[in-house]
């Protein structure tokens, strides 16, 4: 075997290596979004059982876009952008004053 082959074996090696430390922290983690899963649907059944059948619609799509909000870019920031998607819920808000 020369030198690049072993190299290459190395790399393949550490990079399966890697990708199994993921699938076990993935795993680990389920339980957590599955909480914040169960969380975005008591939020939704919040809103369905405390505001009309008439100003319900309005806020569950204000609370929709607030999610969309913070999601943008989320992939290349790393993160939930939590003050866009607060600033899009508040306009709803905003708008019922």
């Amino acid at each position: 075997m020369n030198s690049m082959e072993y190299l290459n074996k190395i790399l393949s090696e550490e990079e399966s290596s890697i990708a199994q430390r993921d699938a076990a922290t993935a795993k680990s983690i389920k339980p957590q979004l599955i909480n914040v899963l169960n969380n975005i649907k008591k939020a939704y059944d919040l809103i369905e059982n405390r505001l009309s059948e008439f100003n319900s619609p309005g806020l569950k799509a204000s609370f929709n876009a607030a999610i969309r909000e913070g999601m943008i870019g989320a992939v290349q920031t790393r993160g939930f952008n939590i003050q866009a998607a607060v600033k899009k819920l508040e306009a709803w808000y905003t708008n019922k004053e």
